[in-house]
């Protein structure tokens, strides 16, 4: 749709064109009609971060196919990278799938793309190493000993060898190319991730305040469903992995886990030692009408032009929108955004322009012989 277009629709974008694949997009900011798993998921990203209750959190996002399972993700990920990204002060990193490029379940294989190459991770890992320097120049100024070797601080600083060693590995790296290399030539990824989520929200005591680099690490994995065409052997790895995960992180640090499947199908996808470990299930289901039409309201006026004074529904007519909703009672984000981005459009072509007093209206979309077309779609 043309920014011509989106103008006279008082739009700085069209809202509904196809779901956002990156959390940056602005439509991720809108929720997908569900108030209470919105508080849900909003109580289980807070309850993780240091500040917070600090609790290791592992939750379950499950329902049908279309109902907005990667949409809460992506809105998860824009409000703790984005809208309140100070408030958070988070790193979060989102795996698309557990199966690779073709089709086998590598652990190694999908952190490589989905972490290493594909988000922010190695920057992430840079910024921690400017992190340590100052630590560091703060501890020995704080113990009097500005020459005190930096490995034996960074040893005293963490304690722990397995993260003192890896901090250390970080700290001693010239540029991002070397940063690569301590990634790529680990052997073990979900003990190594486990262990970055570990340095990341580790709480370093100075002079008797604590700092951390991080309040919490976000790990979401999508598309978990995959497991159905598993192997035995390769469920069971999967799982494995998801329980190492959890184990050996942060205690400020929330995964969660994204399935097309009904709470009584879980144990057909999840071993026992994996479902004993999840905190929280929360269920997405078909939006009523009432649901939707708020969905569709705060989806326009996210994209609305700044101090613009029309209706919220602008450039439909509320009565349009409660008409196309209402076709269907099965209603899901995609296929309701996917009509309506089609009637736009169908509008734009039809050369008709929205104004003040000029709005889209079923009888419009009638006498175009949009509405039986497009309201079947729903």
């Amino acid at each position: 749709m043309s920014d011509e277009f989106n103008k006279k629709c008082k739009l700085n974008y069209n809202p509904f064109e196809p779901n956002p694949s990156v959390y940056s997009d602005k439509k991720a900011s809108t929720w997908a009609g569900y108030a209470d798993e919105k508080r849900k998921l909003t109580k289980q990203l807070k309850s993780s971060r240091s500040d917070m209750q600090s609790l290791k959190r592992l939750f379950v996002i499950h329902g049908d196919f279309g109902v907005g399972k990667t949409h809460a993700i992506l809105w998860a990920l824009n409000k703790v990278l984005v809208r309140e990204k100070d408030d958070f002060n988070a790193v979060a990193y989102f795996f698309k799938s557990v199966k690779n490029s073709v089709g086998k379940f590598k652990f190694a294989d999908i952190f490589l793309k989905d972490i290493v190459d594909d988000s922010s991770f190695l920057s992430d890992l840079i910024s921690f190493q400017n992190f340590i320097k100052n630590m560091v120049s703060e501890y020995s100024k704080s113990i009097g000993d500005m020459s005190k070797n930096r490995e034996e601080s960074i040893k005293e600083i963490f304690g722990s060898p397995s993260l003192s060693n890896l901090a250390i590995k970080i700290d001693a790296a010239k540029n991002e190319q070397e940063i690569k290399k301590i990634v790529t030539n680990e052997k073990d990824y979900v003990k190594f991730l486990a262990s970055v989520t570990n340095l990341f929200t580790f709480p370093i005591s100075i002079d008797g305040e604590e700092q951390r680099f991080k309040k919490v690490v976000y790990i979401f994995f999508d598309e978990l469903d995959d497991l159905m065409g598993a192997s035995a052997a390769e469920a069971r790895q999967v799982n494995d992995d998801i329980r190492h995960l959890y184990d050996h992180g942060s205690p400020n640090m929330c995964i969660c886990l994204s399935i097309s499947a009904n709470i009584t199908e879980l144990s057909s996808y999840f071993m026992e030692y994996v479902l004993s470990r999840i905190n929280r299930y929360i269920p997405l289901e078909l939006m009523d009408s009432d649901q939707a039409k708020e969905f569709v309201k705060d989806a326009i006026i996210e994209a609305r032009s700044d101090n613009t004074k029309v209706d919220d529904f602008f450039p439909f007519s509320e009565e349009c929108i409660e008409t196309l909703l209402n076709i269907e009672t099965n209603l899901k984000p995609r296929s309701i955004f996917a009509v309506l981005n089609e009637i736009l459009n169908e509008i734009r072509v039809e050369e008709f322009e929205p104004s003040k007093d000029s709005i889209i209206t079923t009888d419009l979309l009638e006498d175009l012989d949009l509405l039986d077309d497009i309201g079947s779609q729903i």
